[in-house]
């Protein structure tokens, strides 16, 4: 197992940051350039986030995701590109967080001109139909993990463009046949809500994340100027790469909002010798699994781990005498 595909540390995520390509926002993001990149590199460094995403309203600046990846290993361990798409769903205009996978950038460069081909096609000219939007996705054609606005309670009246705008019953549906992800959320009261409401209705595939939205980063991880509201970061125990993400989003017991240590395994690593040479085996925390053909010494491997008391009993057994 190589070292670094070892989870030895929870990962802090921000995957909701905007910049000035999120156009509808006004003059309230016009300093989120790549020229002032320094601010939200400086934020995202004070707040130790490890993977980071800029996610502007229905578009992708190419040339910025470029320069943050720069820093990749830096300042922030993970860099992944994403949008924040407005989708007419169920006939209600919500905001959905597309992350895609970065494996390969001639996917990534094709973003912007895909979405720049498609203009808002609903009723009221003010998002992309569902299907729309599938389109985009299956143009850009690389993976995504889809996590949908949920930043107040689900009985809330106020919903703006939160997912639980097309009802609860069909909320419950949604979540159901897990077509999202996850959903999110950016305060601790919110948390607490969701957390409440999931166990209420017995929906294990409710799962959330949290983002900072934040639109200036002169104030990172604040979302603007104004703004005083708690904020909350979600910790993953996950690799820090686009395939850990999705890991982490299937099981709700790799997400947490509390920062804690990793135990470390008992066993740090084997040192065994294949064939005259020497070989170190890091070891991960957790299960960890031998696999190999039939007599190369798997066995011989768990005797040496199993206590004096087991390994005897073994012995005994092959003499007969058990």
């Amino acid at each position: 197992m190589e070292e670094n595909n070892i989870v030895k540390e929870l990962i802090k995520v921000d995957l909701h940051i905007h910049s000035a390509a999120s156009i509808k926002d006004g003059s309230i993001v016009s300093e989120n350039t790549i020229d002032n990149l320094d601010k939200l590199l400086s934020g995202l460094k004070r707040e130790k986030i490890n993977m980071a995403s800029i996610t502007d309203h229905n578009a992708f600046d190419y040339q910025l995701y470029e320069e943050l990846k720069k820093h990749e290993g830096k300042e922030v361990k993970k860099v992944l590109p994403g949008v924040e798409f407005d989708v007419e769903f169920y006939g209600k205009r919500i905001h959905i967080i597309t992350i895609f996978d970065d494996k390969n950038s001639k996917y990534i460069e094709k973003i912007s001109g895909i979405i720049n081909e498609n203009k808002f096609d609903s009723e009221n000219k003010d998002c992309y139909k569902e299907k729309t939007f599938k389109d985009i996705l299956k143009k850009i054609n690389t993976n995504v993990l889809l996590i949908a606005h949920q930043k107040s309670g689900i009985r809330a009246e106020n919903q703006n463009e939160n997912l639980a705008k097309v009802g609860e019953e069909l909320f419950d549906e949604i979540i159901g046949i897990d077509y999202f992800d996850a959903v999110e959320f950016r305060s601790g009261k919110v948390e607490g809500i969701l957390n409440d409401y999931k166990n209420e209705k017995n929906l294990s595939n409710l799962k959330y994340i949290t983002g900072t939205d934040c639109h200036v980063w002169d104030v990172y991880p604040q979302q603007s100027r104004n703004d005083k509201t708690d904020i909350k970061y979600s910790y993953l125990r996950c690799l820090p790469t686009f395939k850990g993400l999705v890991m982490a989003l299937t099981d709700a017991k790799r997400v947490t909002t509390s920062s804690f240590s990793i135990n470390r395994p008992f066993i740090d690593s084997l040192a065994i010798r294949i064939n005259g040479r020497d070989k170190n085996v890091n070891l991960s925390s957790g299960l960890n699994v031998i696999i190999g053909d039939n007599s190369i010494g798997k066995s011989l491997i768990l005797e040496n781990l199993l206590d004096e008391k087991l390994k005897r009993n073994k012995r005994n057994k092959q003499k007969g005498r058990i």
